[in-house]
């Protein structure tokens, strides 16, 4: 998913990226997953990323910072900076499942917000304030503005998971959220770095499930795990990696 040059996507437990159709993706239940976020900016970003409607940083004006080109995989929840669990997708009725009824079950949301730039002065034939190149709207609020006092570097790249989702009986068996999984060691440092308090754009992925039950593992004709259909002389899946050979 691209917006503002900003990108967004899921890799499962294996590394391979998921294949995304209009905002969501498959991924099958009881596995771990990480969020891949790239800034093609030339400017830093502060990435707010909510998994069923939970931040997945330590208090509500808090992220991950991607600096200039560069990119993060996100693995697990940041509580502490030092370790935590990685996303594990489960199905609704998992008995660690918060609230199986929850519309953002299965959404992952990514707010970015763009470095904010200090005011300067130019010298010349007169002493005039520097123009700045972008236009902001107003700030309607100003007693809710975000200072960013809990933003994060990540020292390492790795990944993430997340929750599933989906409401109505006609759906729940795609339906998942996210819960924690194995531990994670993947690092993370304090910065005081100020960005804006409004967020330049937007991205929403939707993770659905598939039940390795309900694909016929025993066919040589489809993949045991994303149900893609294969030939008999693959040895490895086309769409998820799956290595038809262990």
């Amino acid at each position: 998913m691209y917006s503002e040059k900003c990108v967004m996507v899921i890799l499962d437990q294996n590394n391979q990226v998921l294949n995304e159709t209009s905002g969501n993706v498959r991924l099958q239940f009881d596995s771990e997953y990480k969020i891949r976020l790239r800034n093609k900016n030339d400017f830093a970003i502060l990435a707010s990323v909510t998994i069923d409607g939970r931040s997945i940083t330590q208090g509500p004006n808090s992220g991950v910072i991607i600096e200039s080109n560069g990119k993060i995989e996100l693995e697990r929840w940041i509580d502490n900076i030092s370790t935590g669990n990685k996303f594990k997708f489960v199905s609704i009725n998992h008995p660690e499942a918060q609230d199986p009824f929850d519309s953002n079950n299965g959404i992952i949301k990514v707010d970015f917000y763009r470095e904010k730039k200090h005011k300067m002065y130019m010298a010349g034939p007169t002493i005039k304030p520097y123009i700045d190149p972008y236009t902001y709207p107003p700030i309607i609020d100003k007693q809710h503005t975000w200072d960013f006092p809990g933003t994060f570097y990540c020292n390492s790249n790795s990944g993430l998971s997340q929750r599933g989702s989906c409401i109505g009986q006609s759906i729940l068996n795609d339906s998942g959220c996210t819960i924690n999984g194995s531990k994670s060691d993947q690092k993370f440092s304090y910065t005081d770095k100020v960005f804006e308090n409004f967020c330049f754009t937007s991205m929403s992925m939707k993770i659905k499930g598939i039940n390795k039950s309900s694909v016929n593992v025993s066919s040589i004709n489809y993949c045991a795990i994303c149900g893609k259909r294969r030939k008999k002389t693959d040895n490895f899946c086309s769409k998820c990696g799956n290595n038809f050979i262990r």
